[in-house]
């Protein structure tokens, strides 16, 4: 996007908020100036981050099932828990701000 200029962070975070994410300041994997966020919901995690030119990339962990048999370590009783999980990763480049929030949209009917 060369529109960088109209880049509000601020505003991304306010959408981000509305639709349940929790803001991560720390992050800065994608510049000083980008914007991070997670949001966990009914075994689901997902990660959202974009910066200035509007490259975002978002990152969806879904519980794909999960087993669990008795088993002993010499004579302690254990549960062994197998979890199985699927992970989504998206990236892509808005061609105008105006797109993120269609975007974010559509990111909630993946799973």
């Amino acid at each position: 996007m060369t529109n960088a200029g109209s880049w509000d962070p601020e505003r991304v975070r306010l959408l981000l908020r509305a639709r349940g994410y929790d803001i991560d300041a720390a992050d800065t994997r994608y510049g000083d100036d980008s914007v991070s966020a997670r949001r966990e919901r009914a075994g689901q995690a997902r990660l959202f981050a974009i910066d200035s030119g509007g490259r975002f990339r978002a990152e969806i962990t879904a519980a794909a099932g999960e087993t669990r048999r008795a088993g002993s370590i010499g004579a302690v009783p254990i549960v062994v828990v197998t979890q199985t999980q699927r992970l989504f990763t998206l990236t892509g480049s808005l061609p105008s701000w105006q797109h993120l929030p269609a975007v974010l949209a559509q990111l909630e009917t993946l799973s």
